[in-house]
């Protein structure tokens, strides 16, 4: 199987899991189940769904990725663990914004965003993105750091962000 057929089941495997579990939450931490919240409903910013959406799944895909590393070109250290979040992000989620899915998210990578697009470092809670709300990106990075210090599975992380946007998506259609 390709990498490409392989996400794309990732996805739609999480997409079905997220319909049949909607009424119930796949994290139990309450803690980072705000996190995953503040990320998936934040109608001002949404580039930080697809940075999260995009390293969940690279994570589930090849668990040695680093969650925090989602350039390809890093600054000043290895690139062991490193992959594209922009690929990731195109590839991918870009998907999530068609039928049969149609979620709530960005038609654009978060990778071309002021938040992402300028750095090529590691992405731990103390760095500073640039963007609004400042509380959505340090949720991100909380959440990165959280699936790579297995706080939380990356798989996890994706089923309830993907519940999330469509509990987010049918209560739109309703209105």
């Amino acid at each position: 199987m390709t990498e490409t057929d392989t996400c794309l089941k990732i996805l739609s495997d999480s997409y079905s899991r997220a319909i049949s579990q909607i009424t119930k939450p796949f994290i139990n931490d309450s803690v980072i189940l705000q996190r995953v919240e503040l990320v998936a409903l934040c109608l001002r910013n949404r580039a930080g769904i697809r940075a999260l959406l995009a390293g969940s799944l690279a994570k589930v895909y090849q668990p040695k990725y680093d969650i925090r590393k989602p350039y390809t070109d890093m600054v000043g250290g290895t690139r062991k663990g490193c992959f594209s979040g922009r690929a990731f992000d195109e590839r991918y989620i870009q998907t999530l914004t068609a039928k049969p899915y149609n979620l709530p998210i960005n038609a654009t990578t978060a990778y071309l965003t002021p938040g992402f697009r300028t750095k090529n470092i590691v992405l731990t809670p103390d760095v500073e993105l640039e963007g609004r709300p400042p509380e959505m990106y340090k949720a991100v990075l909380r959440l990165f750091e959280d699936v790579q210090k297995n706080r939380v599975s990356a798989q996890n992380i994706l089923d309830e962000t993907i519940r999330l946007l469509i509990i987010e998506r049918d209560k739109r259609d309703l209105t």
